[in-house]
């Protein structure tokens, strides 16, 4: 019989332990060790294309196939991105992967007719066909297949798989309606579940691990272009009220066991789903929680949890024992100290072998949909230095609408080296809640971006980067940035208060 991956949740309960980390920090040249061999193993383990080697799928007896297979295509689509490709471009090294597994999943796709709600009417298209789509017959299988067609970016693709019910449609044609299943499913108004989701839909029951995934399908097809049926955030609103505990967790399903950081991972992404800020009391509520019960080390999947909640309201430090923790150097620090080499795979952190893995991935290079676009840019430059005394400087214009113009970023360092954005690919500005830039205020105080330009003449490289603006006249700004060569060569990894310069972050 399959076991469910989230159910097991209630049954074993949530597994925290205090871990000692090493003394070394996660170097970005680390970090791109441990994805690279990471990578190479799970791609091995896909079942392969073709009835006689396969049919495209990851599995095991944990969590069904297609939220396996779902997870890892979503890991190596955001691969392919982060390397300035398509997941499909025949030469990115793991597309073949990415295909066949795309294919597995559009022949788990399930029709289902959906029909008027009493919170409103889930036919989003307005076509009149009244049909949902889902996977697999589970709703957290149907929310983790949702983030592999969308994190694709590829919205006008057409699916090619005989026999299939989606046969003929395009990539966002089967999201949209697969968001107008979940709508459809979403536990009714006037109950104890309402605005949740739970294995089934309109069950009338939902937890919150389920929930959680769900909300983390719809947010990856709201980026992806989809529409989301307005009643479905207002519902949810009710259901993050509802699970939110006195302590500020979310426990289950609001009468089993206690909060846990896994949990609460999943409410902040939601809050943020239905526009909460940093600023909104139940966050920080939220916030309070998970620093009050911080143990450094969680299990794979509550470090995936925890990350995607604290980047979907970018928060980039917490504050424990009084003292700031960037609670992603920690994760980094675990992950990568936990890895079985030379093999690649993760096996100790709470899961099966091929669920620690791809949890340690996504986490590792922050695999998320970027938060709801803020209106703003930021401006400004300086110079920060490496551990050996190379003087990095940098200027910009930044738009957090990656659509806005202009979006520019020059970087210089060493001997002649450089630098040059060609194109911004994602961008979030958010309020972090231990920076207070005075003044003037703009409504962020943190740009996240990640881009692809020029080293050196060369195009192909990549970038990411973080700016703050930590007000007037600059000298606790802060500048990160890792650029990599087009062969994914770490070339600069810098991190530091800027000596000289000045961040502003504007309204408008």
């Amino acid at each position: 019989m399959k076991c469910k991956l989230l159910a097991m949740m209630v049954i074993l309960g949530l597994l925290f332990s205090v871990v000692v980390f090493p003394a070394q920090a996660a170097t970005p040249e680390k970090i791109e060790a441990s994805i690279a061999a990471g990578l190479a193993w799970l791609a091995d383990m896909q079942g392969g294309p073709g009835p006689e080697n396969g049919d495209g799928s990851w599995s095991n007896w944990y969590s069904g196939t297609v939220a396996q297979t779902g997870f890892a295509v979503v890991k190596l689509e955001d691969r392919a991105y982060e390397l300035g490709m398509s997941p499909f471009d025949p030469a990115y090294q793991y597309s073949q992967n990415v295909i066949d597994g795309l294919n597995y999943l559009f022949s788990q796709a399930v029709p289902v007719k959906i029909s008027i709600q009493p919170a409103g009417n889930p036919d989003s298209e307005g076509d009149g066909s009244a049909i949902g789509i889902w996977f697999n017959y589970e709703t957290y299988e149907t929310g983790i297949a949702m983030m592999a067609i969308a994190a694709s970016k590829d919205p006008a693709r057409v699916v090619n798989v005989a026999g299939s019910a989606v046969n003929g449609w395009s990539y966002k044609k089967v999201l949209q309606n697969t968001v107008d299943y979940l709508a459809w499913g979403q536990c009714d108004a006037q109950s104890q579940c309402q605005g949740g989701w739970y294995y089934s839909p309109n069950a009338g029951w939902a937890d919150q691990s389920n929930s959680g995934y769900a909300v983390l399908g719809l947010r990856y097809a709201e980026d992806f272009g989809c529409t989301i049926p307005a009643f479905v955030k207002s519902e949810l609103n009710t259901w993050i009220t509802y699970i939110q505990r006195p302590d500020g967790g979310s426990d289950y399903d609001g009468t089993w066991g206690q909060s846990s950081l896994l949990r609460t991972g999943n409410l902040l992404f939601e809050m943020a789903f239905v526009g909460d800020t940093v600023a909104t009391p139940r966050v920080q509520n939220a916030i309070g929680y998970i620093q009050n019960n911080w143990v450094g080390g969680t299990d794979s999947q509550a470090m995936y949890c925890l990350m995607k909640g604290f980047l979907s309201l970018g928060i980039n430090t917490i504050t424990v024992g009084g003292n700031p923790v960037d609670w992603f150097d920690v994760f980094a620090d675990l992950i990568i100290a936990e890895q079985k080499l030379p093999e690649g795979y993760w096996d100790t952190l709470g899961w099966s072998i091929d669920l620690d893995t791809v949890f340690c991935l996504l986490t590792l290079e922050k695999v998320v949909p970027p938060p709801a676009i803020c209106e703003g840019r930021m401006t400004g430059g300086g110079s920060v230095f490496m551990k050996d005394g190379t003087r990095v400087t940098h200027g910009f214009e930044l738009h957090c609408d990656i659509a806005q113009g202009p979006n520019n970023l020059e970087v210089n360092w060493g001997k002649g080296n450089k630098f040059h954005l060609e194109n911004l690919k994602s961008a979030s500005c958010s309020d972090d809640q231990n920076i207070t830039p005075n003044p003037p205020p703009a409504g962020f105080d943190t740009y996240i971006g990640k881009g692809t330009g020029r080293y050196n003449g060369i195009s192909g490289a990549t970038i990411e980067f973080t700016f703050t603006d930590a007000g007037e006249p600059g000298k606790n700004d802060v500048a990160k940035m890792t650029i990599k060569d087009a062969s994914g060569n770490v070339v600069l990894a810098v991190v530091g208060k800027l000596q000289s310069g000045n961040h502003q972050a504007h309204a408008k």
